[in-house]
């Protein structure tokens, strides 16, 4: 197993602008002026724009990969804001998920790739932190279920 690098950067206030993990480069968009930060879009390291996400009430409702031509994702999140089912511009689940009490997946099926998940809060896959909590060595982390968004292994 070879090791990935990752690059973060992250804005003033500690939220994520930036993320390189291999030759994958992400821009952040964050919408700072709600109760929580959060993403408005990702883009690629051209400028170009790769998901555009929408929200009511901070909780993410929609997902729009690419331009316009491609389709439109919708989350339904349970009453702890966790996503369950996304499904597409055709009403067809595409992605469902089951959780423990703590956060951890533990049933899936997925053809989506989806960045939300427990408490709505953005995932990240390279398994370093969720998107609130930065980390300046994750070294020190073991695999930790817990509600504040460390998942390592």
């Amino acid at each position: 197993m070879s090791a990935t690098t990752v690059e973060l950067k992250y804005d003033p206030f500690g939220n994520r602008v930036y993320k390189k993990s291999g030759q994958t480069e992400r821009k952040y968009i964050i919408d700072i002026t709600g109760e929580l930060p959060v993403i408005l879009m990702e883009l690629n390291g051209s400028g170009d724009i790769v998901k555009t996400y929408g929200y009511a009430n901070s909780e993410v409702i929609a997902q729009h990969d690419g331009d316009n031509e491609d389709e439109i994702y919708f989350y339904l999140n349970d009453r702890l804001g966790s996503v369950r089912l996304v499904i597409n511009d055709s009403g067809s689940v595409v992605s469902h998920y089951t959780y423990e009490p703590f956060g951890e997946v533990i049933d899936d099926d997925v053809t989506f790739v989806n960045d939300f998940l427990y408490t709505g809060q953005y995932f990240d896959f390279d398994r370093i932190v969720s998107y609130h909590l930065k980390l300046t060595d994750p070294g020190f982390l073991t695999r930790t279920h817990g509600p504040i968004g460390i998942y390592t292994d």
